[in-house]
């Protein structure tokens, strides 16, 4: 994992905070000697993850203003649990500590139990993973917190068993200790309550901007340095274990590798790359990429799946076959992406969130990995006497210990996809033997921001890789989001069914206002541009605080007991709404050249090196701001029929290439742009496909001839 710059030691107990509260807890507890299913509030929750524990012994409760006021009405602490359906952990609390009868008799006695789905609500999950952070110096989930009734945090903590059990506190006794700490010694608990409300209101929001030194060193260079030397060079990935993708961050190095003609950081992008292909934390069988790794050789996966990883990690191959025109890359998102659109496309449309990291073993438990897990005496049943030597030289088990674990490929990366076509009879023999193992549960929810993402990814797979088929998926992805944006003129956050519910944050309008830019860069429709700008003005009203420029991560007119979030760098390696935000923005304005968002866009550009300081490399995507400075940038106007031979052959070649800050559009002769100056008045020359190349809003003479077009870029 990507270590931060050490946290500021707010919560100390030199500064009286809340990791003073919690050690203040931690003495005093330690000091110290149903509903049915039907009837459940969670039962009719369009949360798959909240209804599954409909029927839990503990009387669970949603996240909203009645159950906070009965919290305050009974004077009971709160017990808030935030997780989500495809998380081991999740389900392991689920099954031994929330089904055991004196933990939920205690539970729903002397507290008020509140249920959450962190997919559901990110607004809430952000917020409270950042106190926990700052209460124990980690988080993760299930993330578990005791509130008071008016939601002051006592005490954080993720995975406990029901009693104690490998140095681990049962949750039965830190909840008898509570509660009576609670009725016996409520002053000596909330001894700090003030401060702690003071340091509340300061998570979530971006470092205090400052004026930024004109001299200071480029933001891009600073992340991208910090990232290369926190690369494991060997292996690939940051630091030793345990891994994690980090596709936004990995982008970043490849955009920056290209600017700066920085051969280094591409070759550890590279590096990562062909690692994680070659590693258990890829499924080998069925092409997509699990979480994250465990060890520093990416063979040990945590083993669930999630949309908005997968598609990311997309990207960035996507983007390393443009730059090195290894074919491997190209070979590696086009199995990702096709193995999404297997596993994850729903009958009704939209992909689904997420495939969960346990499933029924042999024996009919639910164990991690069960669906993934091989043991080398089981494989080697499957596979004909004399090819058992082949696949044991190609394919590794685990550890390599003889121990049963996940598979992955041995041999030179650079040989992977004919290692794969190698193999496939093989590799096949093992599949179907796994498709009769039960499958672990698929999340069915179509969350609007990680399918804008999705369709981002896709129309890039379209243009790297040439292939209309990717280009259908993403119309066929878009509709659908569209249609919900022109027929009430906002977003859900989620649908479940045919059902758009949720209130939407940030990343929804941002990733939707992403997907259509590079839409429109991928068929060119000028329908993309024009609902761009819709979507754009609807998202700025509703998430721009009057007289601010960053926008909220919910809507700023929506009334939350929490603080509002800002938040501008990247959120467990998927990027901030904001950062996508502004640079969807200034894309946007590539074309449009609208006087206003010009200033604001660069407002928000000259305070980059103050708000990305303590944390560049969580700023990938903000980052991608500067690339589309207009002083820089570049735009690329291509007069004439889509189809014109001489338009295709331009096209191929922009598309073969990373163009840093490279805007591409395509418009007809006689179209009229009045909305797009930049677009508008576009002549060809001698009735031919001609071609404007503009940098620093200065375009040059056009041109219409395949050189004087290379000519343009030397």
């Amino acid at each position: 994992m990507i270590k931060s710059p050490p946290i500021p030691d707010l919560f100390s107990p030199g500064r009286h905070g809340l990791l003073l509260s919690g050690l203040l807890l931690l003495a005093v507890l330690w000091a110290s000697p149903s509903l049915a299913a039907a009837t459940s509030p969670l039962a009719t929750s369009h949360s798959p993850y909240l209804r599954h524990h409909a029927g839990d012994p503990v009387h669970w409760l949603p996240w909203e203003e009645a159950t906070l006021a009965l919290a305050r009405q009974q004077d009971k602490p709160i017990f808030l649990s935030i997780g989500y359906s495809a998380c081991h952990w999740c389900r392991v609390m689920g099954e031994e500590t929330f089904q055991d009868a004196a933990v939920a008799q205690e539970l729903n006695s002397h507290f008020i139990p509140i249920l959450v789905d962190r997919e559901e609500r990110p607004d809430l999950d952000s917020f409270y993973l950042q106190v926990a952070l700052r209460m124990t110096g980690r988080s993760g989930w299930p993330q578990n917190l005791f509130l008071t009734p008016d939601l002051l945090p006592l005490f954080a903590g993720n995975y406990y068993p029901p009693t104690p059990r490998e140095g681990l506190p049962g949750l039965q006794d830190i909840l008898v200790g509570l509660g009576r700490a609670w009725r016996e010694n409520r002053p000596q608990l909330l001894a700090q309550e003030s401060e702690i409300r003071t340091q509340l209101l300061a998570i979530g929001q971006p470092t205090p901007v400052v004026a930024a030194d004109a001299s200071s060193q480029d933001p891009r260079e600073r992340a991208a340095e910090f990232l290369l030397k926190r690369s494991d060079a060997r292996q690939g990935g940051f630091e030793e274990s345990p891994k994690f993708p980090h596709p936004v961050a990995l982008s970043l190095m490849l955009r920056e590798g290209v600017r700066q003609g920085n051969s280094p950081l591409l070759t550890a992008v590279y590096t990562t790359l062909d690692r994680m292909a070659m590693g258990g934390i890829r499924d080998q069988l069925g092409g997509l990429f699990h979480r994250y790794a465990v060890d520093r050789f990416w063979r040990t996966p945590h083993y669930e799946i999630m949309l908005a990883d997968n598609v990311l990690l997309a990207r960035v191959y996507l983007e390393a076959c443009q730059i090195s025109h290894e074919s491997r890359y190209g070979w590696m998102a086009r199995t990702l992406l096709d193995a999404l659109l297997e596993r994850f496309l729903l009958a009704d449309g939209g992909l689904a969130t997420a495939l969960g990291a346990d499933s029924p073993n042999q024996a009919g438990h639910w164990e991690e990995g069960a669906y993934y897990r091989w043991s080398p005496a089981a494989v080697k049943d499957l596979l004909p006497a004399a090819e058992r030597a082949r696949w044991e030289a190609a394919v590794g088990v685990g550890n390599d210990d003889g121990q049963a674990g996940a598979l992955w490929l041995r041999g030179e990366p650079q040989q992977m996809e004919t290692l794969h076509r190698q193999l496939a009879d093989l590799l096949g023999r093992v599949t179907v033997a796994r498709q009769q193992r039960p499958p672990p549960a698929r999340d069915d929810k179509v969350i609007t921001g990680w399918n804008g993402l999705a369709v981002s990814s896709f129309a890039l797979a379209a243009r790297v890789l040439d292939e209309p088929r990717y280009l259908a998926v993403a119309q066929g992805l878009l509709a659908p989001l569209m249609a919900q944006f022109n027929q009430t003129g906002g977003l859900s956050h989620f649908r479940l069914g045919s059902h758009w519910v949720g209130e939407p944050v940030l990343d929804d309008y941002a990733f939707l206002l992403q997907a259509l830019m590079d839409m429109y860069e991928t068929d060119f429709q000028p329908k993309h541009l024009e609902a761009g700008w819709a979507v754009a003005q609807a998202m700025l009203a509703r998430f721009q605080q009057p007289g601010s420029l960053l926008m909220h991560l919910t809507p700023v007119a929506t009334e939350s007991p929490i603080p509002p979030q800002t938040l501008v760098l990247d959120q467990q390696g998927i990027p901030a709404g904001n950062a996508v935000a502004w640079s969807g923005l200034a894309r946007l304005n590539v074309w449009r050249l609208d006087g206003k968002l010009g200033e604001a866009l660069a407002a928000v550009s000259h305070q980059l090196a103050a708000i990305t300081a303590e944390s560049p490399h969580q700023a990938g995507e903000l980052l991608r701001l500067l690339d589309y400075a207009p002083a820089t940038a570049r735009e690329v106007i291509l007069v004439g029929d889509r189809e014109d031979p001489m338009v295709v052959r331009w096209l191929h070649w922009l598309r073969q290439r990373m163009g840093i800050g490279e805007s591409v559009a395509v418009v007809a002769p006689t179209a009229a742009w009045s909305d797009w100056p930049q677009l508008a008045n576009r002549l060809q020359q001698q009735g031919k496909p001609t071609a404007y190349i503009c940098q620093g809003r200065i375009c040059l003479e056009p041109v219409t001839d395949w050189d004087g077009f290379k000519q343009r870029f030397e």
